[in-house]
């Protein structure tokens, strides 16, 4: 996807890409496992669109100079609240922040198996991402998540890890701020 946005003011502020994503995928949409990757990025322009393909990579030299944090988890985000609050303080223990305004890319990378629905595990995980991008409040989930013009979402299925998941992030800034 390709968001056009028309104020410059509102590139870095609002207009959260994953919330532009998840409501493509549902019960009377595409289903979720036909796709590995979903990406989106936002720019300024006065129009949108969608496009359909197939997916490639990366490649690691294609990572080179990006930050990066791996986790494996038992289970999903979604059902124990715990597993959000681990996943935020491993984070926050081990990653380098982002510098605190501007715009950033971010890749999160999901391995888990094929019964799971892969993006009910978006939203969890950028809510983990407070250490990274910033956060707007102290307390909960509420990371600066609105500055990224670059999001992509990819999908390895193993069926071997049955509950357990591995989930991957890769960020870097864009600009000064």
């Amino acid at each position: 996807m390709d968001l056009g946005v028309s104020d410059e003011r509102k590139l870095l502020s609002h207009h959260d890409l994953e919330n532009y994503l998840t409501p493509l995928f549902g019960s009377r949409w595409p289903n979720p496992h036909r796709f590995v990757l979903v990406s989106a990025t936002k720019r300024l322009a006065s129009t949108s669109h969608i496009s359909v393909g197939y997916a490639e990579g990366p490649e690691p030299e294609d990572l080179l100079g990006w930050d990066q944090f791996t986790s494996e988890l038992d289970g999903g985000l979604n059902t124990n609240p715990n597993r959000k609050t681990m996943l935020r303080g491993e984070l926050e223990r081990t990653a380098r922040p982002l510098p605190p305004c501007g715009p950033v890319e971010v890749r999160l990378a999901f391995r888990c198996s094929s019964k799971r629905n892969w993006t009910s595990l978006w939203k969890p995980t950028g809510d983990c991402m407070g250490p990274v991008l910033g956060a707007t409040r102290e307390a909960g989930f509420n990371p600066k998540d609105d500055r990224i013009v670059s999001l992509a979402h990819h999908l390895e299925v193993d069926d071997n890890l049955k509950n357990a998941l591995l989930v991957g992030m890769w960020w870097r800034w864009q600009g000064a701020p």
